[in-house]
């Protein structure tokens, strides 16, 4: 889609930041957001990202048991890469997508 790679339509759709402290960055697809964030307003909220990186990826809530062990350091690479896959096949009626994150420590 050479019509679509144009340096104005890519500063459009680009940011960057310099932080000096994070605890993690998440590239996922619109089939781990989709569930998470049912209205397009609620994607640029920072305080629903909070939430959805607190509550629902790292340490759970009621309706989702989370991915405790990829954040933990006592557990082997292949155990954190379970505990993702298995937290990727979480129900959501309607949302049928396929589940894609990179998550970077």
């Amino acid at each position: 889609m050479t019509k679509e790679i144009k340096p104005e339509l890519i500063q459009k759709r680009t940011c960057f930041g310099f932080f000096d402290d994070f605890e993690a960055i998440i590239l996922t697809t619109d089939g781990v957001t989709d569930p998470f964030f049912p209205l397009d307003a609620n994607v640029i909220s920072p305080d629903k990202w909070r939430h959805s990186w607190t509550k629902t990826l790292k340490e759970g809530d009621e309706e989702n048991p989370g991915c405790q062990k990829i954040f933990d350091p006592k557990t082997t690479l292949n155990e954190k890469g379970e505990d993702l896959l298995n937290w990727l096949h979480f129900w959501s009626n309607g949302n049928h997508s396929d589940r894609t994150n990179l998550i970077i420590k």
